[in-house]
């Protein structure tokens, strides 16, 4: 196991843990997974199984767990992270966060931060210290709104937050991933 980062500095902590259903990985994403690489020796992601992404908006346009896993370890394998990655299919809100002790923090965004607050009180009503919370603002799309999944599928924005459709403009086809 990595004690040190790459990068020559100490890990604020040795395992963070973020999720998501991470379809499709954007820019807001990669912010992401850099903080959680760049503070942890070890990234515990959760990856949100096919039943959790059937109550997402436009869920039709969401591919199978299996090809979501596969998109996600090719981007970590070029991101050169795939060693400290460990990804684990999450059914419910709570994921495995509340079930492992070791875990030390978790990243999320101002939107997901509730859930964190959730899965801390669940780890302390079992005798676990509760993880300290990073918050990872949202990264904004060119029009000033956050970068979001829902957008992308929405054909609203391309995973970089540029903007393809405006007011009084036809939608293009749906972008493909």
């Amino acid at each position: 196991m990595c004690v040190s980062l790459c990068l020559g500095h100490m890990a604020q902590f040795r395992s963070i843990v973020v999720a998501g259903t991470f379809w499709p990985i954007h820019k807001g994403h990669r912010a992401i997974m850099e903080r959680a690489f760049n503070l942890a020796s070890e990234v515990f992601i959760g990856l949100t199984s096919d039943s959790m992404t059937r109550s997402k908006e436009l869920s039709e346009s969401i591919p199978p767990y299996g090809e979501r896993k596969r998109r996600l370890i090719a981007y970590l394998a070029e991101r050169g992270y795939l060693q400290r990655a460990h990804i684990f299919r999450i059914e419910d809100e709570y994921g495995f966060a509340a079930d492992f002790p070791s875990l030390e923090a978790i990243v999320v965004t101002p939107e997901t931060l509730g859930n964190a607050q959730k899965i801390n009180r669940r780890r302390v009503s079992r005798g676990m210290k509760p993880l300290e919370l990073v918050v990872q603002e949202m990264v904004l799309a060119e029009n000033g709104k956050p970068i979001s999944s829902t957008r992308i599928r929405r054909g609203e924005i391309d995973p970089e937050g540029r903007v393809l459709t405006g007011p009084g403009q036809s939608s293009p086809s749906r972008p493909r991933f």
